[in-house]
């Protein structure tokens, strides 16, 4: 029992020196910060150091401090040649977790005064992407805000440990690597200090897995942020979750069932499902889209998703953040008037169809005041008049168009009229009754959108196909359809002739067998084919004396002696009897026959020497053609009557 307390002692006071002898450094970080304090954890944890963290208001603080070497390291810093004349970096950690904190959601045509966190990187960054835009800098996050609320600025940029006070005051949050393509962060030292342990890191981040954690913690605090922020308001706000929200959506396929791309219905069916509100899909059958807008319009559904939103709607309905904007295509028959016109206010002749009440009918009407245009009510109905040549011009969503070309079971025959320009300046969202409760609606959804991913959905239902990738993969399938198909073929070829060899084939003299001779001859001997029939004199001896696989040995070797110095063809017919052929006769047959009449051959066992001869029957000219069966008698006898003179 003592021994056993005494180690416990031991290992714990050498625990403890151990980790005494741990090295500790300062770290600065802004404060609430939580990614940077993560970062270094996992740090510590791998090299087995310590950090002590300081928290400050901004980021000129924590550089001057590194610089005065109060401080040791700092994260979330980006790199600019200015300050690595006093810092050094690491590799790239992540992407700079930085929000637009704005009253409305972001667009950059209409923001026009910018406030950055002093000391960072965006106000020189936006100062080139705006150079008509106003900026200015905030040391606390409070004064930030204020301003922002009042209306002194439009938008605020600041780090994720902002996002939860600025959802609380209502402020719409959206990363800054959604609108600009920026620089990554690292984590920074004093120019020449810690270079061992700037090493260490680098070698930790080169793992990549720290990097793929940090975007996990990332992505997994801003969902948790959200959805805590949006559980409030929704606790707040006068909405009853078990209330049924009846729903329509406009990109439905025929019978309200099917959608066409599923952008919309899948968007509403996760937006609730985060939300818990119970939401039904009430679309009637081959429903027009003028009497979906009219339902709303009526207060006959809750909600009618998608709607593009436009001024005059604005007075009608509620509508939630923009998920989606729609690119508008002009389409006509494959052919008709190729770039005959350049603008659409060219179209003055021309007959145009549009779908009742949707937005593109606005569009046209707008471009085209006084115009008559056809109008119809459902996208299917217009496409048909389309082709059927009732109109000549339709506008279409690239989405759905996108659908149209891709699952339509028949080729139709249409296209794009590029040269005419169609951009339009509007975006799609959820639209609610004109109500107070159509209001906590609109902005709860808004709220889930950042949480439903809409950019994997949108990417998911709505990418425009790569028609030329599409028809390289096409091609590509069809040449290798064409390679298999021909390879199977010479694979079958292949396999025949190996069938046909081994049919043909003598398995131990490797020489043709009597079938091939049989087939070679079915139509008879020529008159000046030469024909030899041998066999080996007293080879029963040998297999007697010497035993069969001796016997064989010596076949293999009279095989390779003859197409040694036999200038034809060469078959063993059975035992040890061959037969040999030649088209016709050559001076050189006369030498090859003798060298054929004997050969020495030797037993590898014992080394003994075998002198072995052969008799032959051979027929070199007749008077005309005549059967291989006949042939073959005629030199067995001779090769008969060759063997008993040898004998005697």
């Amino acid at each position: 029992m003592k021994n056993l307390l005494f180690v416990f002692l031991t290992l714990l006071i050498e625990v403890n020196c151990a980790y005494a002898k741990r090295e500790t450094y300062d770290v600065g970080i802004v404060k609430r910060d939580k990614i940077s304090e993560f970062i270094f954890q996992k740090i510590s944890d791998k090299l087995l150091i310590d950090f002590d963290f300081h928290y400050y208001e901004s980021y000129d603080d924590i550089l001057y401090l590194l610089n005065t070497e109060y401080l040791d390291f700092t994260a979330d810093i980006t790199y600019t040649s200015e300050r690595s004349s006093f810092l050094d970096f690491t590799a790239p950690v992540h992407t700079d977790l930085s929000y637009i904190f704005t009253k409305n959601k972001f667009n950059k045509s209409t923001v026009n005064k910018f406030l950055t966190p002093s000391g960072s990187t965006y106000h020189d960054f936006l100062k080139l992407q705006f150079y008509n835009k106003s900026f200015a800098t905030y040391q606390d996050i409070d004064s930030a805000f204020d301003y922002l609320q009042h209306g002194d600025v439009d938008a605020v940029i600041g780090n994720s440990g902002m996002l939860e006070v600025a959802l609380k005051k209502g402020f719409k949050a959206e990363r800054v690597s959604s609108f600009f393509d920026i620089i990554p962060v690292s984590i920074a030292t004093k120019h020449g200090k810690n270079a061992a342990r700037l090493d260490e890191i680098n070698r930790l981040l080169s793992e990549n897995k720290l990097q793929h954690q940090v975007a996990n913690i990332i992505n997994k605090n801003e969902y948790d942020v959200r959805l805590k922020s949006l559980r409030e308001k929704l606790a707040s706000s006068s909405v009853d979750t078990n209330h049924v929200i009846q729903f329509k959506v406009e990109d439905l396929e025929q019978d309200g069932i099917v959608p066409i791309n599923g952008l919309s219905f899948s968007l509403v069916n996760r937006a609730c499902s985060i939300l818990g509100f119970k939401c039904q899909l009430v679309n009637g059958v081959d429903e027009p889209w003028a009497d979906i807008y009219n339902d709303l319009e009526k207060k006959s559904i809750d909600m009618l998703a998608a709607m593009v939103i436009t001024d005059s709607r604005k007075d009608k309905f509620y509508f939630s953040d923009s998920y989606y904007k729609p690119n508008l295509l002009l389409i006509s028959r494959a052919g008709y008037k190729t770039n005959q016109y350049q603008q659409l206010s060219e179209l003055v002749g021309e007959r145009i169809g549009v779908v009742e009440a949707d937005y593109f009918e606005d569009v046209i009407t707008q471009r085209l005041p006084k115009k008559p245009i056809y109008r119809f009510s459902s996208q299917d109905k217009m496409v048909e008049a389309l082709l059927n040549g009732d109109v000549d011009y339709i506008p279409i969503g690239e989405g759905n168009f996108n659908n149209l070309m891709t699952k339509e079971r028949r080729i139709l025959p249409v296209s794009q009229v590029k040269s005419i320009s169609t951009e339009i300046n509007a975006v799609v969202s959820m639209a609610f009754q004109r109500t107070a409760l159509g209001k906590d609606y609109a902005m709860l959804f808004s709220e889930a959108l950042p949480l439903v991913n809409v950019k994997h959905i949108v990417n998911f239902h709505g990418l425009q196909p790569d028609w030329k990738s599409a028809l390289l993969a096409e091609k590509k399938y069809i040449r290798l359809t064409q390679l298999s198909f021909a390879c199977v073929v010479i694979l079958l070829l292949l396999f025949t002739y190996y069938l046909y060899i081994q049919a043909t084939t003598d398995s131990l003299s490797k020489l043709g067998n009597r079938r091939a001779l049989t087939r070679r001859f079915k139509s008879g001997v020529q008159s000046e084919c030469v024909f030899v029939y041998m066999d080996i004199n007293n080879f029963k001896n040998i297999n007697d004396n010497y035993g069969h696989h001796v016997g064989d040995l010596v076949l293999v070797a009279l095989a390779q002696h003859i197409q040694r110095y036999w200038p034809g063809k060469a078959y063993r017919i059975g035992g040890d009897e061959f037969v040999l052929t030649l088209n016709k006769i050559v001076p050189e047959v006369s030498d090859s026959f003798t060298r054929l009449q004997r050969f020495s051959f030797s037993i590898k066992e014992t080394g003994e020497k075998l002198d072995i001869s052969v008799s032959a029957g051979i027929s070199l000219r007749r008077g005309r053609t005549i059967s291989l069966q006949a042939l073959l008698r005629d030199i067995d006898h001779k090769m008969y009557n060759n063997k008993t003179s040898k004998q005697n």
